[in-house]
């Protein structure tokens, strides 16, 4: 997953004070998730068929989260007695966590299927997050046995702190959407 936003504004302060340029807000991230998985159930739903059919995977691994938070700010000139500066605020940070999870999907057609995975990292481990969680819904199509392509809907959660007082570093948020993949298999 890979999110950008970014803005820039002029904010009118209160009084005689100047006017604050907030020249760019840019904001990125990236999740990559790396797991293992097992299949743990697999049933047919009809009795002598192997279709439509369910299954179910656990899966343990590793959650990479990069996170970019800058800020550039510039106070307008007032004359020689405020005369104008400009300053950076934010940093980036790159940190790995455990996650957990699983998928439940069902195959209704050789090359069509309907699946719901969850997963949760982070735990407050080390230098990781708090708590990260995600959960999609979404249907996988596979033209190919090497291949396939993904459309569904997914809700993201993370809350990560570090630091403290003018060195703190945080991100809260809850992003959802649809979402738009693919899979290649080995």
């Amino acid at each position: 997953m890979w999110v950008k936003l970014n803005t820039s504004k002029n904010v009118a302060l209160p009084g005689p004070l100047p006017v604050l340029h907030i020249d760019k807000v840019d904001i990125q991230q990236a999740v990559f998730d790396f797991a293992g998985a097992y299949r743990l159930l697999q049933r047919p739903l009809r009795q002598g068929q192997a279709l439509p059919a369910l299954y179910f995977e656990p899966f343990l691994g590793a959650r990479v989260v990069y996170l970019k938070q800058k800020i550039d700010l510039a106070l307008e000139p007032q004359g020689p007695i405020l005369p104008g500066r400009s300053t950076t605020l934010g940093e980036e940070k790159t940190w790995a966590e455990l996650m957990i999870g699983g998928r439940l999907w069902m195959q209704v057609l050789e090359k069509l299927s309907f699946a719901l995975r969850g997963s949760v990292s982070g735990f407050g481990i080390g230098e990781g997050s708090d708590i990260q969680w995600d959960f999609l819904a979404g249907a996988d199509y596979r033209p190919w046995w090497r291949a396939s392509f993904k459309l569904g809907y997914r809700v993201y959660q993370i809350d990560y702190m570090t630091g403290s007082g003018f060195d703190a570093f945080g991100y809260d948020t809850t992003q959802h959407g649809p979402y738009l993949g693919a899979s290649i298999y080995f």
